[in-house]
């Protein structure tokens, strides 16, 4: 098991970013920036599922 340390740099900040804009992008989530970060809203939960089941076939 790693430390928290380096679970929180598994991914730089701009890759979450260029995913998440992706994802608003297609209108899957919403982001909105608050003074204590980002919170983002799933707005579309069959797409969400679909490539949630895809991704586990590849892992």
């Amino acid at each position: 098991m790693g430390t928290r340390k380096a679970e929180e740099e598994l991914y730089s900040k701009s890759t979450i970013k260029r995913a998440a804009d992706k994802l608003v992008k297609k209108g899957l989530i919403a982001a909105e920036e608050l003074s204590s970060g980002t919170l983002f809203t799933v707005l579309d939960t069959k797409e969400i599922s679909f490539f949630s089941k895809a991704l586990k076939v590849f892992n």
